[in-house]
This record gives C-alpha cells, sequence and structure tokens, in this order.
C-alpha cells in the first residue's frame, strides 16, 4: 500500500507542532541546561588549584561541577582503597578473604600538564615534577621573560656583505638576543604571610564578586514573577561549590612539605627553555622546593575529607534533578552558569605571582648573555660557594659543553673543587665500563688520571660532570 501523501492542512498542522516545540525550547532550554551542568569538570578542578590555600576558596557555581563532584568523591575514596588478600587452605579448597586498606596515589589536585626540572644546586640531583605550585611558578616568571624579549635582536643574522649598524639603521634599537636567562629568587622573610599561605589578587577577588551577581541575576524571577526557583538553585550551588573547594584537604596537597627550609634548587624545562629561576635557600626559613617537587609528603584524605566529599556529591546530584524539573525562567540559571563558566576559565589561566602562590620570595638578581655557556659562568661566578652554574651543565649541554682557554681552567677548578671532598664525606659514583672495577670516587680517580674534559680539537676542549678517562 503506497503511504498516504499529506494534504496541505497536515502539513500546516506539522509545521504548527513543529514551530510551537522549538519555540517551547528556546523558551525554556531544561533539558540543554541539565546536560551544561554535566560538562566540564576539568575546568573546576583547575580553577580550584588556582585558588585554594585560604580558609575560603570563592569558586562560584558554574557548569561542570555535577561531574566534577563525583570525580572528586572517587579521588578522597581511592585515597583509601580496599585491598583483599586470598588465603588458602592446605588441604581444604576455601578461600579466607581478610579486608585491609592500603594508600593509593589518588589526589584532588591535579598535576600540571608541563612539566619542570628541579636541580639541586648542591649535588646537581634532577627531578621532573608536575607540582601545580612550581609549575605555575616557572610559567608566570618565564611570560614575564617573553614578554621582556618581544622586541629583541634576532638570534642569527643573514651574511648580506653589509654590517650590522647599516642593517639596522634608521630601526629602533632592539634589545640584544638572549640565549638564557637566570633570575634569582631569595626568601622574603619580611613577607606578612607564611610560607604555604597565599596573598590575594584580583583572581582571588573576583569571584565573590562573580558569586554576587549570579545571585542578583537570578533574584529578579522572584521581583518580576514571584519565581523563587532560580535563586534556590543558584544559592544552593554556590554554597556546594565555595563548600567543595574549600575542603582542607586542598591546602594540604598544594604545599605538602615542611616550612623550614631546604636546599637551593634552579627550576627550567630542560635545554631548549631560555628560562631558569634558581630559588636560594636560607637556613631555616622557607619552603624544601625538593619534597615539593616529588610530592612525598601528601597527606590521605581523612575520613572527615571522604565523608564531605559523599555528601556534597548526593546534594549536587539532587540539585541537578531539580533543575532538571524547572519548567519556567531556565534562561536565567543559563546565563548564571554560563558567568560561572567565564570566570572559571580565566581563574584556570591565568598567571599568579608567586606571593599568591604561597611562595613568598623576593627577585635578587637576573643573568643573560648571547650564550648559555656564559651565562653559566656568570652564575657560577657570582654564587662561588654553590654549584649552580657547574649543576646545570648536564641540563643544557647534554652531550658535554666544549670550552678552551680561560673558560677550559675555570671549569676544570669548578667540577674539581665540585668533586673534592667537603663536611659530606668523598663523592662516590657508579661510572660505565672503566678499569679497576664501576665503584670510585671522583678524587682519587682524578688524581690517577681521570679528568672532566675528554676529545681534544680545535673547537675546543669537552667538559664534563662525571670523570672519563683520556
Amino acid at each position: 500500500m503506497a503511504p498516504r501523501l499529506l494534504t496541505p492542512r497536515d502539513q500546516v498542522a506539522n509545521l504548527q507542532s513543529i514551530a510551537d516545540y522549538l519555540l517551547t525550547q528556546w523558551r525554556s532550554p531544561r533539558e540543554v541546561l541539565t546536560v551544561l551542568l554535566l560538562l566540564g569538570p576539568e575546568v573546576v578542578q583547575t580553577a580550584i588549584a588556582q585558588l585554594s590555600g585560604r580558609t575560603v576558596t570563592p569558586v562560584p557555581f558554574s557548569f561542570g561541577w555535577v561531574t566534577y563532584s563525583c570525580s572528586m568523591l572517587l579521588s578522597a575514596i581511592e585515597g583509601l582503597a580496599p585491598h583483599i588478600p586470598i588465603y588458602h587452605h592446605p588441604k581444604l579448597v576455601i578461600q579466607i578473604e581478610k579486608l585491609t586498606f592500603r594508600r593509593t596515589g589518588r589526589q584532588l589536585m591535579p598535576n600540571h600538564q608541563k612539566p619542570i626540572l628541579v636541580v639541586n644546586a648542591t649535588n646537581g640531583h634532577s627531578r621532573t615534577t608536575n607540582s601545580w605550585v612550581l609549575c605555575k611558578l616557572f610559567d608566570f616568571v618565564n611570560d614575564e621573560v617573553d614578554r621582556d624579549m618581544v622586541s629583541e635582536e634576532p638570534h642569527i643574522y643573514q651574511q648580506t656583505g653589509r654590517t650590522m649598524e647599516d642593517k639596522h639603521a634608521g630601526q629602533a634599537k632592539k634589545k640584544p638576543w638572549e640565549a638564557l636567562r637566570v633570575t634569582v629568587y631569595k626568601i622574603d622573610k619580611d613577607a606578612k604571610l607564611k610560607q604555604g599561605i597565599p596573598s590575594l589578587d584580583w583572581v582571588w577577588f573576583l569571584g565573590f564578586a562573580v558569586i554576587l551577581i549570579q545571585l542578583m541575576l537570578s533574584i529578579l524571577p522572584w521581583i518580576l514573577n514571584r519565581d523563587w526557583a532560580p535563586f534556590l538553585v543558584t544559592l544552593s550551588g554556590n554554597c556546594l561549590a565555595v563548600c567543595g573547594a574549600s575542603l582542607p584537604q586542598w591546602r594540604k596537597e598544594k604545599w605538602a612539605n615542611r616550612t623550614m627550609g631546604g636546599s637551593t634548587v634552579t627550576l627550567t624545562r630542560g635545554n631548549g627553555t631560555r628560562t631558569a629561576i634558581v630559588m636560594v635557600a636560607d637556613g631555616n626559613s622557607g619552603l624544601d622546593f625538593e619534597i615539593l617537587a616529588q610530592n612525598s609528603r601528601v597527606a590521605v584524605p581523612s575520613h572527615i575529607t571522604r565523608c564531605a566529599t559523599a555528601i556534597l556529591a548526593l546534594f549536587w546530584i539532587l540539585l541537578l534533578v531539580t533543575v532538571a524539573g524547572l519548567e519556567q525562567h531556565t534562561w536565567y540559571l543559563f546565563g548564571v552558569g554560563l558567568l560561572g563558566s567565564i570566570y572559571t576559565l580565566e581563574a584556570a589561566g591565568a598567571g599568579r605571582h608567586p606571593d599568591c602562590l604561597g611562595v613568598h620570595v623576593k627577585k635578587d638578581q637576573e643573568f643573560s648573555a648571547k650564550e648559555v655557556a656564559e651565562v653559566l659562568k656568570k652564575v657560577q661566578q657570582t654564587f662561588d660557594t654553590t654549584f649552580i652554574g657547574a649543576s646545570l651543565l648536564n641540563i643544557f649541554f647534554p652531550g658535554g659543553l666544549r670550552a678552551k682557554g680561560e673558560d677550559l681552567s675555570f671549569w676544570k677548578e669548578v667540577l674539581k673543587s665540585w668533586f673534592s671532598p667537603n663536611q659530606h664525606g668523598e663523592l662516590v659514583r657508579v661510572f660505565g665500563p672503566e678499569p679497576n672495577g664501576v665503584l670510585s670516587t671522583c678524587p682519587r680517580e682524578l688524581e690517577k688520571g681521570a679528568q672532566c674534559i675528554t676529545e681534544v680539537d680545535s673547537n675546543g676542549t669537552m667538559v664534563r660532570h662525571s670523570p672519563h678517562y683520556i
């Protein structure tokens, strides 16, 4: 049987029903709003990581909070996951299950997407870290360096027979090319706040302003049409968001180390980057950046934290069900969620001053030059009691540094001093295939002919960290 063709009257009725459906959907997009509440949990987590540290963390209600509340509950519970060992009876086929608990590595704090290297200036040990505080601190300084290097000279000039002065005649004088800039920071002992307690900036205060604007926007339906449901949802969402972002576990994970000082370290992204940050240790003050980089002292979420995250996740689901049942004035909630999402995006990507990251330091001096080796030499000459420059040789010159003349003599003396005995004893290293075994001490091997130089040629001599036989 052939399908019946629609009459003009049926076509008009069909178009009218479609138009009514679209009009209803655009008047009250409740289904879309419910879906939006589930999107973007990563942005919410990043915004909390940026702002956490004080007693109250002003992260407003936004899209993505419902999904992230469940993810936060999972992270808190997996901090102490059940482990079930199975015991077998020697004669009977019986399995006895004994429930125990073991610690896992889940955390509320996210890892930074771009890791950095933390190099100890005393022994040259380096480690890769995704610590949020250290990576954001490096990003802040690196962005400052990039902005300062916008109007610099090009790295390589094309040789066209003209002199450099002729080539740039009539042009504004540019800054000289910098192959590397080393910025030295020292602990600020005059800081008003303790280490690990962040200062407040515009990003933090803007969070409270956004919450206030959201409440003012959601109260309009109550004033105009006596519909207080949008205001109730907005108020409840902001209360849940602030409570979830203000859990003490965030502060414990963000600064999981002691605040009684540590070793002098250098922060960098290794060979190819033009930024290095030196954090000079000062006795028993300041953060221990190596422990912070290793993230080895993170506290496992307590039972109170697990209960709080479970309750918050339950209330977020109830809030989602409430939003799904709203039929009027949902555009106000859409505006509230959009405003909160815009703020979380801005807060997640904003650059933060070291003070706002809980690292209270002050800039001491900067070193820069057109060659990396020259910069490292300046740093080593300035801080001759430590080995800041020498510890970066393997980082910026993985294959070794070629030096000759005065530079060669300088680095030979520095490396010999580095490998010589100190208050901790002699330096013991395990090398590759060498005569008389693989375990040796650097000072004695230097006396036997093992030097920190190899491959003498017209370009200079290769300077390395580890002793090599020549």
